[in-house]
């Protein structure tokens, strides 16, 4: 739950600043790949892959928004 309330809280503080936003959701999701992975809170090993392969899948797109954002400085990319 407090997850879901820092996902909310990050747009909502640092709304002039999206290079933040963008590099506290990539640092939390990371924190959350390492804890998951480490503490391994589900003990059906299928969940825990399925849960980490998820995961692993956001944090992509996280950064692919940064090649869509003012971290991108070529226009033509």
């Amino acid at each position: 739950m407090l997850r879901r309330v820092v996902f909310v809280a990050i747009p909502t503080f640092f709304y002039l600043m999206p290079f933040a936003q963008i590099q506290l959701l990539i640092f939390l999701t990371s924190l959350y790949i390492l804890f998951y992975s480490g503490v391994r809170p589900h003990t059906d090993p299928k969940r825990v892959k399925i849960e980490i392969f998820n995961e692993v899948m956001i944090m992509m797109m996280n950064y692919h928004m940064v090649c869509f954002s003012k971290f991108n400085l070529d226009a033509n990319m």
